[in-house]
C-alpha cells in the first residue's frame, strides 16, 4: 500500500479539538481500513515530517441511521487512528491554521483601532450634532 493512500483526511470534531489543545497532542485521523500501526506512524512521519510518539487505532463499525423512510440507512465503516506526539511537538493540519492566527490578531488590532476613534468623533450628550436648516419664514 502507498503511505499517501493510508491516512485518508483528520477528523475535526469537539472531542479532536479538545485532544489537540493538551500539553500532549493527540491527532485523530480517518485512515484506510487495510492499514496497520505501523503503516500509519510511517504515512505520517512522511507527510508531517514528525515522528509519532504512539499509534492507537480504532475500527468504529456502522450503525443504523434514520432516514425517514422504511428502510433505515447505515452510516459508513470507519478506521479510526489517534496519533499521539512527543511533548512540546506540534504540526499544522490545516494550511490555513498556521496562517490565520497572526492574521486575525492584526484584524483585531485594527477594529479596536477604528472603535477607539469612533467614539473620539462622536459628541458629548447635549450638545447639537446636526445643523438643521429652516427656511426664513419659519421664525
Amino acid at each position: 500500500m502507498n503511505w499517501v493512500d493510508v491516512i485518508i483526511k483528520p477528523i475535526l470534531t469537539e472531542k479532536s479539538y479538545g485532544l489537540r489543545s493538551e500539553e500532549i497532542k493527540k491527532y485523530v485521523f480517518e485512515i484506510n481500513k487495510n492499514a496497520n500501526k505501523y503503516e500509519v506512524a510511517l504515512a505520517f512521519q512522511m507527510i508531517y515530517g514528525v515522528e509519532p510518539e504512539k499509534v492507537n487505532i480504532i475500527n468504529r463499525k456502522a450503525t443504523a441511521v434514520r432516514t425517514g423512510t422504511r428502510k433505515p440507512g447505515m452510516s459508513k465503516h470507519k478506521k479510526i487512528a489517534y496519533i499521539t506526539l512527543a511533548k512540546g511537538v506540534d504540526i499544522a493540519i490545516e494550511a490555513q491554521e498556521a496562517e490565520e492566527k497572526p492574521v486575525a490578531k492584526k484584524q483585531e488590532n485594527e477594529i479596536k483601532t477604528e472603535k477607539k476613534e469612533e467614539k473620539k468623533v462622536k459628541a458629548s450628550k447635549g450638545t447639537l450634532t446636526k445643523v438643521v436648516k429652516t427656511s426664513p419664514k419659519a421664525k
